[in-house]
C-alpha cells in the first residue's frame, strides 16, 4: 500500500479511509488497481494542495518538476532566491503540504504527480510536468 502512494503520507491517509472494513481480497484488487489507474480521492486531495498554493509557490513547485527534481536543496534554494522567489520559505511549504519530499537534502516530487490527468489541471502545468525536459518556467 506505501509503494502505491508512493510513500506520501497524504496519499496514505486517503488510500486507508477507503480501504478500512474491506476484506483482504478487496485491499488485493484495490492495490492492482492502482498499478494502473491512480485513486481519483487521492489525486483530488493533492490538486486541492496544489491549488491553495500562492502564485510564487505554484512557481516554485514548477521549477522543481521540471529543473530541480532529485538536486540538493541548499542549490536550489539559492538559484530561486536569486530570481526573489523566496525559497526557503516556499520549499517549507511545499513540503509540508506534501508536495514535495526533502530526504538528505535533495529535493524531489512524488511519482504521484506524474499520474494527474487532464481533469486535474490545466492541460499547460500537465504537459509541463509530464515533459521537464522541454520545460520552461511558468508565471501563472
Amino acid at each position: 500500500m506505501v509503494r502505491c502512494v508512493d510513500r506520501l503520507p497524504l496519499g496514505l491517509k486517503v488510500l486507508g479511509r477507503f480501504l478500512v472494513g474491506k476484506t483482504k481480497c478487496q485491499w488485493k484488487s484495490e492495490m492492482k488497481k492502482l498499478e494502473w489507474e491512480p485513486n481519483q480521492k487521492i489525486q483530488s486531495v493533492l490538486k486541492r494542495s496544489y491549488d491553495e498554493l500562492d502564485r510564487t509557490q505554484k512557481e516554485i513547485f514548477l521549477d522543481v518538476a521540471c529543473f530541480f527534481n532529485g538536486e540538493d536543496k541548499d542549490r536550489v534554494t539559492r538559484i530561486l532566491d536569486a530570481c526573489n522567489f523566496s525559497a526557503e520559505i516556499g520549499i517549507g511549504v511545499l513540503s509540508d503540504k506534501c508536495l514535495i519530499d526533502i530526504f538528505d537534502n535533495k529535493i524531489s516530487m512524488h511519482a504521484l504527480y506524474n499520474k494527474w490527468d487532464e481533469t486535474l489541471f490545466d492541460k499547460n502545468i500537465l504537459k509541463t510536468l509530464k515533459n521537464g525536459a522541454d520545460c520552461v518556467i511558468l508565471r501563472l
